[in-house]
């Protein structure tokens, strides 16, 4: 268990807060994995939630969580009224959605909303101008409101071996790929996944559904890596 400084707050929109936690010592993870954060309830009852670490491996003094606000949520309930300088309880790091290493094959990462927050960790961790694969990354979100971390990911879209494939559900501001992240959507862009890893990470039922239709694009199991909510 360590105990963080709540080091720095920032709004990414009005329902979603990227929380920087500081730490007395050396925090070492890998990207993809999440932490434990122990908070109290009513009466001093103990509880805790994982959220996805957003932030990349290098920093070894301090993590970033990328958290969206749940309307009558416990847990957000209390995260959104932490201010800079205060303490937060921290376990970790946990899970085994991390990127198979040395990168192989081409790669396809897809997030919906906060489910950035992992793959913004390995995008930061690999150096994508020095790799010969190429990276594909899906981005489903409702509007362009959404588009978390807009700026770094425009920062990296020049680098020739990566494409960024936003697809926004509702937005007359949008004139890309609208809806979900169908197969008619990935069929466009990447026909061919049988010499792919693909590592996914968003609400279920947005797993579930991109998951169904993967093997129609020649995914096998085996390629599939997912880190999906409960």
């Amino acid at each position: 268990m360590y105990t963080t400084r709540v080091e720095k707050l920032t709004d990414l929109n009005p329902s979603v807060k990227l929380f920087r936690l500081k730490f007395q010592k050396p925090f070492i993870f890998k990207a993809g994995q999440f932490v434990m954060l122990h908070l109290e309830g009513g009466g001093g009852r103990p509880f805790k939630r994982a959220y996805s670490i957003a932030s990349s491996p290098r920093h070894k003094d301090w993590l970033e969580l990328c958290i969206r606000k749940v309307e009558g949520g416990s847990a957000t309930s209390i995260l959104f009224s932490l201010k800079e300088g205060d303490l937060l309880k921290v376990s970790g790091p946990l899970g085994k959605f991390q990127l198979n290493t040395p990168i192989q094959n081409d790669v396809i990462f897809v997030a919906g909303g906060t489910g950035i927050a992992p793959i913004r960790s390995m995008l930061d961790t690999l150096p994508l101008a020095q790799l010969k694969n190429k990276f594909y990354f899906y981005f489903g979100i409702n509007t362009l409101d959404d588009f978390l971390f807009e700026e770094e990911l425009k920062k990296i879209q020049p680098i020739k071996n990566f494409k960024l494939i936003l697809v926004v559900g509702n937005d007359p501001r949008w004139k890309g790929d609208k809806g979900f992240i169908s197969e008619e959507v990935m069929r466009k862009h990447t026909p061919d996944l049988s010499a792919k890893e693909i590592y996914m990470c968003g609400p279920p039922g947005m797993i579930r559904f991109i998951k169904a239709y993967l093997p129609n694009l020649g995914a096998k199991p085996e390629q599939i890596h997912i880190d999906a909510w409960e």
